[in-house]
């Protein structure tokens, strides 16, 4: 991460996400122990497309945008907020990042690396069926975006054009 400030170990911004996650308090506790809270400068880049998907990210206060780079130029894909979760689906599922993070506001984020998060998963198999269904929101949430843009009658801008 560029622009940041490494702060002492703490899981005081997991407890935003409790109830996201819906752990029980022993869960909690060994979430809070494996979590770095980090203060990021507006413009610090938590994570870019295509890189390897190392860290888990809670963002406990600012926003963060999440874009795609295509041709030299950006498409916003949607603004992060306050208790969300960023690289789940990625570091879950041990493929690189969809995405590039910017954050937006100075923001107060916890870090978990890929590492401590799959063993956490192993010690809290409960926690884990929590970790599908925030995972199978999203993909509806990806769904309901793409019904949209399809069944809109609004002409959409492409984010590049091929020339045949």
């Amino acid at each position: 991460m560029k622009n940041h400030i490494e702060t002492e170990s703490s899981g005081s911004a997991w407890r935003k996400a409790r109830a996201l996650f819906g752990l029980p308090d022993g869960a909690f506790s060994a979430l809070s122990r494996i979590t770095t809270t980090t203060e990021c400068r507006r413009g610090c880049i938590l994570f870019e497309e295509g890189q390897d998907s190392s860290r888990l990210y809670l963002l406990g206060s600012g926003r963060v945008r999440l874009f795609l780079r295509e041709s030299g130029g950006a498409a916003t894909l949607r603004v992060a907020v306050t208790g969300e979760v960023l690289g789940l689906s990625a570091v879950t599922g041990h493929a690189p990042y969809q995405t590039t993070a910017q954050v937006l506001d100075d923001a107060v984020v916890a870090v978990v690396s890929r590492t401590d998060w799959v063993q956490f998963l192993q010690d809290f198999p409960e926690a884990c069926l929590r970790i599908v269904q925030l995972l199978s929101d999203d993909v509806g949430k990806v769904y309901g975006d793409v019904r949209e843009v399809a069944f809109s009658r609004k002409r959409v801008t492409p984010i590049h054009t091929h020339i045949f």
